[in-house]
């Protein structure tokens, strides 16, 4: 089992200029995990689950997973975009038939390989593979596994509780040792019920998206900005949330917010401008809201008495 270790957060190397010096607006720093989050990664790994993250996009559920890598030195994280097409097995390998037919059919060298040949790993079979043959534990990230078809996540239950699968085309078979257990993290946007076979053997977590105190922390370790527009933009980002939330269909997350400091630090503006422009016509709203119709309600308030 790998060991149980106090996820609080961890250091990335700044983003250096050429002078050696921190760019300023450039992303850096740690993840700073909540005591309840950093409890569930704990969690996870003495029970030997996967993670399941939920929580609104933006809120850092992918980024949870290189934090975790970087602070146990796991190097890059193995990761799985799942789609509404995704069966189990895709999270494992992919054969190419296509290709091995047309060199059969053509009567090329290339038919005389090993089925091997036309095997491909993918994130959770590389893992699975990669520690069987005694390499390190690595971290697999499935993202967005409410996307998938609901057999996706019940077709993994064998392999997530045993860290174990095999290829018929090839006859091959893989398993991990349990020192040597890949760590899972799975993230959902909850648009889909997962079933509750799978949610059963997953630790859960939901994170909550943080207030204006938590979200200047999170600024502050990541943004090398004057503290004077980060509080000035966490306080205008707050009042936009408070007013339009209920009305937008996409309302801005901790992702949206990053990028929007930056552009507003990388366009000059001052924490005083930030303060005290209305809301409908603070600078670059394209980067807080996503869609036209979003755009236009804020935007409407201009119009109103």
């Amino acid at each position: 089992m790998t060991d149980v270790y106090r996820f609080e957060r961890y250091k990335a190397a700044d983003q250096l200029g050429e002078d050696g010096g921190r760019v300023p607006g450039a992303e850096r720093g740690r993840y700073l995990a909540s005591a309840g989050l950093a409890a569930a990664v704990n969690t996870s790994l003495a029970a030997e689950q996967p993670l399941l993250v939920a929580g609104a996009p933006g809120t850092g559920k992918s980024t949870l997973a290189d934090s975790i890598a970087a602070q146990l030195g796991l190097g890059e994280v193995l990761r799985y975009q799942t789609r509404s097409d995704s069966t189990h097995r895709d999270a494992l390998y992919r054969f190419d038939n296509l290709r091995r037919f047309y060199d059969a059919h053509h009567r090329r060298e290339d038919a005389e390989l090993p089925a091997t040949e036309y095997r491909t790993f993918e994130a959770l079979g590389e893992a699975i593979q990669h520690a069987s043959k005694g390499g390190e534990p690595r971290v697999v990230l499935i993202d967005e596994v409410d996307k998938a078809p609901r057999d996706f996540p019940n077709g993994l239950l064998l392999e997530l509780e045993k860290m174990e699968f095999s290829i018929p085309e090839t006859k091959e078979y893989y398993k991990a040792p349990q020192a040597r257990r890949p760590i899972v993290i799975l993230t959902t946007n909850s648009e889909r019920q997962l079933p509750e076979p799978f949610l059963r053997r997953c630790v859960f977590h939901y994170i909550d998206f943080p207030g204006p105190t938590r979200l200047q922390q999170i600024l502050r370790e990541r943004l090398n900005l004057d503290d004077a527009l980060i509080v000035a933009a966490v306080e205008r980002f707050a009042e936009l949330l408070e007013t339009y939330r209920e009305r937008l269909d996409k309302p801005p997350a901790t992702g949206e917010l990053l990028k929007w400091v930056q552009v507003l630090h990388r366009a000059g503006k001052s924490a005083d401008v930030i303060r005290n422009t209305p809301l409908p016509q603070l600078p670059s709203l394209g980067s807080l809201l996503k869609t036209q119709k979003d755009m236009n309600e804020v935007a409407a308030r201009v119009l109103e008495p």
